[in-house]
């Protein structure tokens, strides 16, 4: 990542205050970008926004819901971004099946509502729309799928996805033709880290249990899923602004974000490892009423081979740095300052 490029860059990114959202914001105010967030209030009492007191190192800041034009208006004219990162969505496969109107209109006509506002946007030259690694159509072979197999959903999160895909692509053309803008869209993996509250996601849950004492109740033990942390991907996510920014380019391109394949493993072989260092912790399955992919994969070379991504921490060093910013919080330390040292320390790894 070049700090020169996003020194005094104004961005805009909406879900700021979700758990990505937030970690991409304390990754952009590290490189000095001028930031503006516009997302919901955050959904949990508890937040990666809250504890390390995001509103405090944003430009500017507006809440509202990506599906109101007229909200979304006013943040892009106050903030004349000319980066933005989509982010704004509803994140969950189970509740899809719960609201799968509120699914397919947040994370369909939100994007589509998105995209039509820029249209008037002079300032604004590229648009990351963040997807999903179940964009891809899944049908059990446990292969690692790759930015150009079949697009496509068995559940209303993933079908979603698959469309905000294909919308994103309809509109890169559209929109390069008449406005210059320049659209892409990023694919990740299963993150983990600090900072997600998020009842249902298997860290959280984890979390949960330990330091309240309980036995935690889990979903599909053999699932396998491409963990990481969430700073990996949203790293790939600047490297892809930075490469379009100055790009003649006018080519929509997607890109996948995942770990190395050896970090693609088990629920329980994740429960295992944080059984390691919390003895006390014990689990239970449940039946699963939603249906999901029992093993899921990405193949991240075409990011490795043209932006210059690769992930910084493996498996083990994601898990562990997860479980420190949780003991620090459960712990009472300042996470604004533990968020930022811990930033600092994915940044200079291997430097």
């Amino acid at each position: 990542m070049d700090k020169n490029f996003w020194k005094n860059r104004r961005v805009l990114v909406t879900g700021h205050t979700g758990f990505k959202g937030s970690w991409l914001c304390l990754l952009l105010k590290n490189l000095d970008a001028e930031l503006y967030g516009f997302a919901l209030p955050p959904a949990e009492n508890n937040s990666l926004y809250g504890s390390a007191k995001l509103s405090e190192i944003l430009n500017y800041e507006l809440t509202g819901d990506i599906r109101d034009p007229s909200q979304l208006e006013n943040i892009i004219k106050l903030s004349n971004p000319e980066i933005i990162f989509h982010l704004a969505a509803q994140p969950l496969v189970g509740i899809s099946y719960e609201k799968p109107i509120e699914t397919f209109d947040t994370n369909i006509m939100g994007l589509v509502k998105l995209f039509e506002v820029s249209k008037r946007i002079s300032s604004l030259k590229v648009i990351i729309n963040v997807t999903s690694d179940k964009c891809y159509l899944n049908e059990g072979q446990g292969k690692f799928y790759e930015e150009g197999d079949i697009l496509g959903g068995a559940d209303p999160y993933s079908a979603s996805k698959a469309c905000a895909e294909l919308i994103s692509q309809c509109y890169s053309k559209m929109l390069s033709s008449s406005t210059g803008i320049k659209i892409n869209t990023a694919r990740a993996g299963n993150v983990i880290g600090g900072g997600d509250f998020t009842k249902g996601r298997l860290l959280p849950d984890c979390m949960r249990a330990i330091f309240c004492g309980d036995k935690m109740k889990v979903r599909n033990l053999y699932s396998t899923r491409p963990w990481q942390h969430a700073l990996e991907p949203l790293s790939g996510y600047l490297l892809i602004a930075e490469n379009l920014f100055f790009s003649e380019a006018e080519k929509f391109d997607a890109w996948n974000f995942g770990p190395n394949h050896d970090s693609n493993v088990s629920v329980i072989k994740i429960l295992e490892q944080i059984k390691l260092s919390h003895p006390k912790f014990d689990w239970e399955e449940m039946n699963d009423i939603y249906s999901e992919a029992h093993q899921l994969g990405i193949n991240s070379e075409k990011s490795k081979n043209n932006l210059g991504w690769s992930p910084k921490w493996n498996l083990e060093e994601s898990l562990v740095e997860t479980l420190s910013w949780y003991e620090a919080y459960y712990n009472g330390k300042n996470m604004q300052k533990f968020s930022e040292y811990q930033l600092e320390k994915f940044l200079n790894h291997g430097a």
